[in-house]
């Protein structure tokens, strides 16, 4: 007699034989020069484990096959022990992650629920199993390359658990030892950044025009210094012969037309505009009117801008999406890496400076620097707009806190089972009629309002609307940079005019 286990179709088949055809003989094969003798004394009896019921390793006869007979009982061999379990115990693992799962043990009677829960009871009810939920208290967790591992991932890959969800991306070190069911579901994962703060007020002056702007106003400072510059030196020489003694020339060197050009910037005329008397070459006055009317348009439009600046308040750039992210290389945090498995296989160097400012911290350290405001914390955005937030993301702390506008990536959810389990394509049909008719979205509105807190989700889904708090009066800091711009000016003029004099006193004593 001998045994063969045919893993495909869990099926077992049991040779019956006479025991002086078989003897002496290797239990794998039998002889092929006897085969024919055997033949009417052969008989096959095919059996299987009954799999569902509160039995399910309780060995069951399918058929007996004889060679002369075929069959013995035309039975089907192979039974559909899916479509109804009978009752069959099936383990689950999960963790709280509203609105995924709601479960509070010590609730009377306790509180199994979420899009995720209300899934499995419809399962349940469809195939007709039980099942009971076992955690191990870690969150995700991992699959070590044995195979083995912790958190729900674990689990399910050691068979502790049969199933495993709780917002389960499609993470391609556990496929290696786990399957996934179809996509049910899917979210995003985002950051609360800290707020963007007040820009000081020694930067009024220079909010009116942005970096392009202002680097246009100083190219056109050095040009019309050079214009100034090169249209004295030719009119003095073409124009002047003959009345050189009766013209007075106020651009003589590059430092007289850098000054006049500045103080055109500032709208401040020449003298010999104001004085209509003094003679001047035609080409210096009409360069001078033009460069008057030009920087008149300058100076209006920076007023322009200073009125709106000394009006609206100004902050730094907020932080929007993953480009931001890496560029103010904040540092942001969660309670588990599993975060950050999509995001560590992308070439994108700013997505990897994003994954290298990843801090894995406990809950009592980022409830601490929650309250502070300086970090980043990842948070998720379910479809129907909710998210999920942990504990330390609450109204008091998103008072410090922003939401980004764009997410850091997006992902599907799945089930996660044993390789090669049975029970997958009984999952993927159920998943497939409750996400067709729209029931995932639905519970997940419902979970929020029966679980989580409306506050809460308002907290940060209105971070990013500012409070008009109407026009702001004229403070002292609007005005500190002009302060900060006549300080600067009267140091160096103090310093030039320590210079002058120390040059001077050591000319004296040169010449004498």
């Amino acid at each position: 007699m001998r045994e063969i286990d045919f893993m495909p179709d869990l099926v077992i088949a049991r040779f019956v034989a006479e025991r002086n055809l078989v003897s002496g003989y290797s239990k794998r094969t039998l002889p092929v020069a006897d085969s024919s003798k055997a033949e009417g004394n052969l008989t096959l009896e095919l059996i299987t484990h009954r799999f569902v019921g509160q039995n399910p390793s309780e060995r069951v006869s399918l058929d007996m096959w004889m060679p002369t007979m075929d069959f013995l009982y035309k039975a089907n061999l192979y039974p559909d022990k899916i479509s109804n379990l009978m009752g069959k115990h099936i383990t689950m693992t999960t963790m709280h992650y509203p609105p995924l799962t709601v479960i509070d043990e010590n609730a009377d009677p306790p509180i199994y629920d979420g899009l995720e829960l209300r899934f499995i009871y419809e399962w349940a009810r469809a195939v007709n199993f039980t099942w009971s939920i076992v955690y191990d208290g870690g969150w995700w967790g991992d699959v070590w390359p044995n195979g083995s591992g912790d958190g729900l991932c674990g689990l399910v890959s050691s068979d502790i658990a049969d199933v495993g969800f709780s917002a389960i991306y499609l993470w391609d070190n556990a496929h290696l030892f786990l399957d996934f069911s179809s996509i049910y579901f899917g979210s995003s994962l985002t950051v609360v950044t800290p707020r963007p703060k007040l820009l000081p007020g020694w930067m009024v002056p220079i909010h009116p025009f942005n970096p392009d702007m202002w680097y246009a106003v100083g190219m056109s400072v050095i040009g019309c210094t050079l214009a100034l510059y090169i249209t004295s030196k030719t009119s003095m020489r073409l124009l002047g012969r003959g009345t050189r003694n009766n013209v007075v020339n106020l651009y003589s060197t590059w430092v007289e037309c850098a000054f006049r050009t500045m103080g055109l910037l500032v709208l401040q005329v020449p003298p010999d505009e104001r004085d209509f008397s003094t003679p001047r070459h035609v080409p210096m006055r009409h360069l001078v009117t033009w460069l008057i009317l030009f920087y008149f348009v300058v100076t209006t439009a920076y007023c322009g801008g200073l009125a709106t600046v000394l009006t609206l308040p100004r902050y730094e750039k907020p932080i929007e999406s993953v480009s931001d992210l890496a560029d103010h290389n904040l540092i942001w945090g969660g309670m588990d890496d599993a975060f950050t498995f999509i995001m560590r296989g992308s070439s994108d160097p700013k997505m990897q400076t994003v994954v290298r400012n990843f801090r894995l911290e406990s809950e009592e350290y980022l409830t601490a620097r929650a309250k502070v405001g300086d970090m980043g914390f990842v948070i998720e955005r379910m479809l129907g707009g909710h998210f999920y937030m942990p504990s330390f993301v609450n109204e008091e702390t998103m008072q410090r806190l922003r939401v980004m506008k764009g997410n850091l990536y997006f992902s599907h959810t799945v089930y996660v089972l044993r390789k090669g389990s049975p029970l997958e394509t009984s999952i993927n049909n159920m998943i497939q009629w409750v996400r067709d008719a729209g029931l995932f979205v639905f519970w997940e509105g419902l979970t929020v309002r029966n679980y989580m807190s409306s506050p809460r989700q308002h907290s940060v889904i209105n971070s990013r609307n500012e409070e008009d708090m109407g026009p702001t009066k004229l403070l002292l800091q609007h005005v500190s940079g002009a302060f900060y711009m006549l300080g600067f000016g009267l140091a160096v003029s103090l310093v030039i005019l320590i210079f002058e004099l120390v040059r001077f006193k050591f000319r004296q004593i040169v010449e004498k």
